[in-house]
């Protein structure tokens, strides 16, 4: 199970709803915070004391109602995953522009980039709701998945957890505002998520760049698996989240997602969800992206 499946499989919400070497990575401005390394810090852009807090939930409702308040979004984000098994270690380093309807239609650019922030391999995937096509440009071949094939593959990792989030809970919370009403309460849905599976839950006040931030960390020391939201706490806007842990043959995966800017879309009128494949590119019957 690649680690966006495992993220809503560890929440119980199917149904329902870089550990890098470096405390702060940059890539051409974009900064990553590290929650393994970010309290030892000692630099003056971050106050290092990490502070808990009462565990309400009125910021985390907050922010999860303005991630699915609109019908469709542009999000570019920056994306690192780390990989370590026994034989193999293994470091990514991406950045990602998606535009996501809640319709399950998307259109997104992806491309591997060095240190320096150069792009090494280029990608593109599109869907039209019911079929994905795969666009490796730096090879000029293309695979079709179907939906659920593409999100069951490793492949989905390259659109972004935030974006995985959206297109997979998104109208399932819209339906059950509409048929529960008044009695519709995200707070309560959240608690007996949390209460139903177990589930670890802390909230922890950091400040960096003279900001202002929450971090809700959940966690599952059964399943090995966490997963912190890094939220600002003026705005309630989510601005990174991070899932770690391992399984199997990988001993350790950190997944994190740095959104650059998200902003929600008036219209989809003008973007094309289909893919129609240059005279140059040859079909091909599968491409893996983190096949390396």
């Amino acid at each position: 199970m690649n680690p966006i499946a495992k993220i809503v499989t560890f929440l119980g919400l199917s149904s329902l709803f870089l550990a890098l070497p470096s405390p702060v990575l940059r890539d051409r401005g974009i900064t990553f915070l590290d929650l393994k390394a970010i309290a030892q810090d000692n630099s003056n852009n971050f106050d290092n004391s990490i502070v808990p807090t009462n565990l309400e939930l009125e910021l985390l409702v907050k922010t999860i109602e303005n991630f699915f308040a609109g019908d469709r979004y542009q999000t570019e984000s920056q994306i690192s995953l780390e990989g370590k098994g026994k034989e193999f270690s293994v470091t990514i380093r991406a950045r990602s522009t998606a535009f996501i309807d809640r319709s399950q239609k998307f259109r997104s650019q992806f491309a591997f980039v060095n240190d320096l922030g150069e792009i090494q391999q280029e990608y593109e995937f599109i869907s039209d709701g019911k079929q994905v096509w795969l666009y490796d440009k730096t090879r000029a071949q293309y695979a079709i998945f179907t939906l659920e094939e593409f999100f069951e593959s490793d492949n989905s990792m390259a659109l972004g957890i935030s974006s995985f989030l959206f297109i997979e809970f998104a109208n399932f919370i819209s339906n059950l505002r509409e048929t529960q009403g008044q009695e519709f309460s995200l707070a309560q849905i959240l608690q007996e998520a949390i209460a139903n599976n177990n589930i670890l839950l802390q909230k922890t006040a950091h400040r960096w760049n003279n900001r202002e931030y929450s971090v809700y960390e959940f966690s599952d020391p059964s399943a090995d698996f966490n997963m912190s939201l890094w939220v600002d706490s003026e705005t309630a806007y989510l601005k990174q989240i991070i899932a770690s842990g391992g399984e199997e043959n990988i001993e350790e995966f950190i997944l994190q997602e740095n959104i650059i800017r998200r902003q929600e879309i008036p219209s989809s009128e003008n973007i094309t969800f289909q893919f129609i494949p240059p005279s140059s590119v040859q079909k091909t019957e599968t491409i893996n992206i983190f096949d390396f």
